[in-house]
């Protein structure tokens, strides 16, 4: 996805600062989206916890 992402943007920019600065928010994101994902299973374990009382659920 990184590699797709990097290789779209280095064919739609001229200017190397303006490629520099749409990739950092472009990662920006995609991490923010991976912490998303982290606090979704987070709060899946803890609700299967609450549910099933196995605390092999909860790290």
């Amino acid at each position: 996805m990184i590699r797709d992402l990097m290789t779209a943007q280095v064919r739609r920019s001229v200017e190397p600062e303006q490629r520099l600065q749409t990739a950092s928010q472009e990662l920006l994101t995609v991490r923010d989206i991976e912490r998303v994902g982290d606090h979704a299973v987070n709060i899946c374990a803890r609700t299967l916890y609450m549910v099933e009382y196995d605390e092999g659920l909860i790290y």
